[in-house]
C-alpha cells in the first residue's frame, strides 16, 4: 500500500545518502575496504572475497563438530 511505499522510498533515500536503517557494527579490517556488517557471519564471508579461501561442506561439518566436542 501507499505507507509501505512511503517506507520503503524513505529507507532508500536514506541508504543513498550514506544512512542504514539497520546499525553495522561489523567492519572488514582489510586495508582499503570500507564494508561494515549487521552480523559478523556476513562479516566473515566477506572476508573470504580478500583472502581467496573457501571452505568445502566437509570442512564446515568437521569445524561444526570440533566446536561441539570442545564444549
Amino acid at each position: 500500500g501507499y505507507w509501505s511505499g512511503l517506507r520503503h522510498l524513505n529507507f532508500t533515500l536514506l541508504r543513498y545518502l550514506g544512512f542504514s536503517p539497520r546499525e553495522k557494527p561489523y567492519k572488514c579490517t582489510w586495508e582499503g575496504c570500507t564494508w561494515k556488517f549487521a552480523r559478523s557471519d556476513e562479516l566473515t564471508r566477506h572476508y573470504r572475497k580478500h583472502t581467496g579461501v573457501n571452505f568445502s561442506r566437509s570442512d564446515h561439518l568437521a569445524l561444526h563438530r570440533r566446536r561441539h566436542m570442545l564444549v
